[in-house]
């Protein structure tokens, strides 16, 4: 006895196979993610950011502590991961007074990719703590020290193209190398009697401690951005 099987079956038949293998779960799951790995990428040099920044700083003298608002703006010049920049920065005024310094730092920035850069120096200048109020004679005082301090930071730069913004956050520690005590003295006229006097001295120096907002325009050469770099960037 013979069975006569018809074309279309047939097909069928054969078509299986390949709608088992279309199927198959394992050709569905993607492909796998590239992972982050913490690694220094080359760094895009020489470069120059000029950047503003504005924070809190706290200083402290031998007998108090002042709060201030401090602003100003800096330089900075890379060749490879060593940094070399300048800054001015100035507080606010408050009843003790205010200051002012300019100065320059050296240090490093190391580029993580895909990541921020991190910045360390160490820093060299004057700072000069003044006060016009008439208690301390005519023109107040303004009294200068040598300034050593450290900084440490992270930033990040917008973009591959030759300009781009610059965001960063830093934290900064100084100290004043010569502290000065600035004397005062307020009188009181009495009618008919000898004047109330009061007199003391007023703390000029110590160390602040500061957390400042960076942002600033930088210019380095074009980075790689190709797709090959993007499609292998934090893979083994």
């Amino acid at each position: 006895m013979a069975f006569r099987v018809s074309t279309p079956v047939v097909l069928l038949l054969c078509s299986l196979p390949r709608v088992a293998w279309a199927m198959d779960p394992l050709e569905d799951l993607p492909a796998d993610e590239p992972s982050f790995h913490l690694s220094l990428e080359s760094p895009r040099t020489p470069a120059v950011t000029a950047e503003a920044y504005a924070g809190l700083s706290v200083l402290g003298t031998r007998v108090a502590l002042w709060a201030h608002g401090v602003g100003g703006g800096q330089v900075r010049l890379r060749f490879g991961v060593v940094e070399l920049g300048g800054f001015y920065e100035q507080s606010d005024h408050l009843e003790q007074g205010e200051f002012r310094a300019a100065g320059g730092f050296a240090g490093i920035a190391l580029p993580y990719r895909n990541w921020v850069d991190v910045h360390g120096a160490v820093s060299l200048g004057s700072r000069t703590h003044s006060e016009e109020d008439a208690r301390y004679g005519p023109g107040g005082y303004a009294l200068s020290s040598p300034m050593l301090g450290v900084r440490a930071g992270v930033s990040d730069r917008s973009g591959s193209a030759i300009v781009g913004a610059r965001l960063g956050l830093e934290l900064r520690v100084d100290v004043d190398w010569r502290r000065h005590r600035a004397p005062w003295r307020v009188e009181y006229p009495v009618p008919d009697s000898e004047p109330i006097v009061f007199t003391g001295v007023t703390d000029a120096g110590g160390v602040t401690a500061a957390l400042v907002m960076t942002v600033g325009l930088d210019v380095a050469p074009r980075g790689d951005r190709s797709t090959a770099a993007v499609a292998t960037a934090g893979l083994p």
